[in-house]
């Protein structure tokens, strides 16, 4: 056979079999072939890829349907997924807390922390009158006094306490920037939780807008206790006095004038009678 025979009977065998055609004996006879020829168009169509042999009574061929792609797997979704899960089954093991009894265990780490070493901290969670965000459920605070700025300075931290790392937890944290230094998110998840949540952008936003964060999970007998783990550092809202009196100090150095001493860290001190 030529090849515009076969094309032609390629077009004949291939609307008989969509119009639902089965058996050899049966296409051999609407295409008018004896067994040679059939036998010669059926390898032409094989090799064309329009059709596929199958198992059948005295064996035939039927059309190739096109392959149906295996969908992508959306690793976003998968991870979103096993991340609501784990959540769930943290909460379901895990002791029932409120945000009110998170407050110790985050106002002892605040008085505990070698990195920031506040001077004090205090719980105000407790005093709101009414449902609001307006004020912070922590704060913390360490007072300066320097060698070369006239009195002493308060570095105020404040610190959001939430059940669970959200948009709407960085957006209630973000609102007490207007009013301290630096401002720390404390929730009630495990760090590997908080670092996956949202794919990692719920830390992007922290970053971006200079939250520090904290995780919260649990610890001792039961499950009872409380560890706090920093996984974030806040950025001041400020450039921190104690690096502008570090500055100063450098400055007396350069030009050799009688050094005014440095600030000790923590607590009050009497300015120098040199200065």
């Amino acid at each position: 056979m030529t090849e515009k025979e076969l094309k032609e009977l390629e077009a004949k065998a291939v609307a008989d079999l969509q119009a639902g055609t089965r058996g050899q004996q049966t296409l051999r006879k609407n295409l008018s072939l004896d067994e040679q020829g059939f036998e010669v168009l059926k390898e032409y169509l094989i090799a064309q890829d329009k059709v596929i042999l199958y198992r059948a009574r005295g064996g035939g061929i039927r059309l190739k349907t096109p392959e149906t792609a295996i969908p992508k797997i959306d690793d976003k979704a998968i991870s979103e997924a096993k991340t609501v899960e784990e959540t769930e089954i943290q909460k379901l093991l895990s002791p029932t807390k409120t945000e009110e009894s998170l407050y110790p265990y985050v106002n002892s780490w605040a008085l505990n922390s070698p990195k920031y070493g506040f001077s004090d901290a205090a719980i105000i969670g407790n005093n709101h009158r009414r449902k609001s965000w307006e004020n912070p459920d922590l704060i913390a605070w360490q007072v300066y006094e320097f060698e070369n700025f006239v009195g002493h300075e308060i570095e105020l931290t404040t610190f959001e306490v939430k059940l669970s790392f959200s948009v709407y937890a960085i957006w209630q944290a973000c609102n007490y920037r207007r009013f301290s230094h630096q401002t720390i998110l404390a929730c009630y998840e495990r760090p590997d939780i908080m670092y996956a949540k949202e794919a990692g952008r719920l830390l992007e936003i922290s970053q971006h807008f200079g939250i520090g964060l904290i995780s919260l999970t649990p610890a001792g007998a039961g499950g009872k206790g409380v560890t706090c783990t920093e996984i974030l550092s806040p950025v001041f809202q400020a450039p921190p006095r104690y690096e502008l009196d570090s500055f100063l100090s450098d400055f007396h150095d350069f030009f050799k004038l009688p050094h005014p001493g440095s600030i000790i860290s923590g607590q009050t001190y009497a300015a120098s009678s040199s200065k």
